[in-house]
């Protein structure tokens, strides 16, 4: 799940090696620039400034050092001793924790180990449902890739109608993403029917779909544009009673992400804004065959 190799023990020493030289410099400055007795002033009137600085640099050096056999399993990618290493610090804390389930959960995905990674949800769900509801994108995807599409289904629905129904101001996008997995189960469990329904509603103005326009180009515009690939590239020929009625919709899609994104390479670089969110690394290939489906009409590269 991580593509490139992050050298986290050259960056804590650069960051020390930045804040040692930064204080060298702020203590000895003075002395050059505004003589001794200023500069002696200065430093005395400025001290708890330095010492709040250095202690933020103890700090974050005492964390990079209770998790340094973590960093360098990360540096290496060795994904087996990764997922053994968070697995005994799980058992040893008793209790998962957000920063530690998550970092497991990618693991877990790089080694495709489907049946551990069920495992850690249905203990996150008896556990610790709060995180599972906060991160609902990423483990309804993680299920999708395990191949239980019938339970993700479930899942998304489930998730889609909990935001409905609660108060509490959630993203919309994030209930946009939540409902369109859903439909992506549904498709991958061949009830093509239902899924179209709800992949309809994001390609069609009619349908519910939310106005996209350049300013809001991130990410509906890329909702809008898979469903509508779904549509004409899968449901339609499938669906052959509805046929008109999907590929109509389809086009609408597909005029209102071109005109969001208006050539491919605007639509690869709204999709790298989210190299972060695993749930959208997970659909990288579906990304890359949509923009095919998407710019077809001008022979765009």
């Amino acid at each position: 799940m991580w593509g490139n190799r992050v050298k986290y023990t050259f960056i804590c020493v650069l960051f020390n090696v930045i804040v040692a030289a930064f204080l060298l410099l702020i203590g000895t400055l003075p002395f050059a620039v505004l003589g001794a007795e200023t500069a002696r002033n200065f430093l005395f009137s400025t001290w708890p400034l330095g010492l709040a600085l250095l202690s933020l640099v103890i700090m974050i050096n005492i964390f990079f050092a209770l998790n340094f056999r973590l960093y360098r399993l990360l540096e290496r990618m060795d994904w087996p001793a990764l997922a053994a290493h968070l697995e005994d610090r799980m058992r040893k804390r008793g209790k998962p924790s957000t920063r530690l389930t998550l970092t497991l959960i990618h693991t877990y995905l790089a080694l495709s180990a489907f049946d551990s990674l069920r495992a850690l949800m249905e203990r996150i769900a008896g556990e610790k449902p709060a995180l599972l509801e906060e991160h609902a994108l990423l483990f309804g995807a993680a299920r999708l890739l395990a191949g239980d599409y019938a339970p993700a289904e479930r899942f998304f629905a489930e998730q889609s109608a909990r935001r409905a129904g609660t108060r509490r101001k959630r993203p919309r996008v994030e209930t946009g993403w939540l409902s369109w997995y859903r439909a992506l189960a549904l498709f991958m469990e061949r009830r093509y029917g239902e899924a179209a329904d709800i992949f309809c509603d994001f390609s069609s103005p009619a349908g519910g779909a939310p106005r996209i326009s350049r300013a809001e180009r991130s990410p509906w515009a890329m909702i809008t544009g898979l469903s509508s690939w779904f549509l004409g590239h899968f449901l339609a020929p499938a669906l052959r009673e509805k046929q008109a009625e999907l590929s109509a919709a389809a086009e609408t899609g597909r005029a209102l992400t071109r005109r969001a994104l208006p050539t491919r390479s605007a639509w690869e670089k709204n999709a790298a804004r989210y190299g972060d969110d695993a749930h959208v690394l997970i659909l990288s290939q579906y990304v890359t065959e949509a923009a095919a489906w998407l710019y077809v009409s001008e022979g765009e590269l």
